[in-house]
């Protein structure tokens, strides 16, 4: 008997040896992945926007959960204030701590009251004053010399208005009050 073996291995380089590609087959591919990717993105979008109803639905759940705690706790607070300014009550704390009412011809606290709350024409909705600016200082009407220099630069304002108008050939007419109010 002899040693050698049947089989002799030999060894194969294979290195340069590529497969052809099948044109058939990329075609195929190419086919498959051309009417799928629209159904794709479409089945993608569609989840995205089940999602982020789902998102705005909790949101909003959770809103409404909060705006009825607030109204609960205001509809509290508003008996809690009524109940607490009643004049039973207010009296009751008064005499509670000493207090009585003012004597006959003893001097009485000057209450101030904002001009524009007071000085309303009868049947108007907005109260009567120089400017609409005094309403947003809480009725203080401006001095005189603060009223000149508002209508010096309302005019300054007016006047590179029209300046930069005609430049730009817009006619803008003087008779129309221009700049900020």
């Amino acid at each position: 008997m002899s040693s050698t073996p049947y089989v002799q291995s030999k060894r194969v380089e294979n290195l340069h040896l590529t497969r052809e590609r099948d044109r058939r087959r990329g075609r195929e591919l190419a086919t498959l992945l051309v009417a799928a990717l629209p159904v794709a993105c479409a089945l993608l979008g569609w989840a995205a926007l089940h999602v982020e109803t789902v998102r705005i639905g909790y949101a909003r759940g959770a809103r409404t959960r909060k705006h009825a705690e607030l109204f609960e706790e205001n509809r509290r607070l508003r008996a809690e204030l009524a109940r607490a300014s009643s004049p039973e009550r207010v009296q009751s704390v008064a005499i509670r701590k000493g207090l009585a009412p003012p004597r006959p011809g003893s001097p009485k606290a000057a209450v101030t009251v904002p001009a524009h709350s007071v000085s309303r024409s009868a049947g108007s909705k907005f109260p009567r004053c120089a400017d609409r600016s005094s309403i947003a200082r809480g009725g203080r009407s401006q001095s005189p010399s603060r009223r000149r220099r508002s209508m010096r630069s309302r005019t300054r304002w007016a006047a590179r208005r029209r300046r930069h108008a005609s430049w730009r050939g817009i006619s803008v007419s003087p008779s129309r009050r221009s700049g900020p109010v």
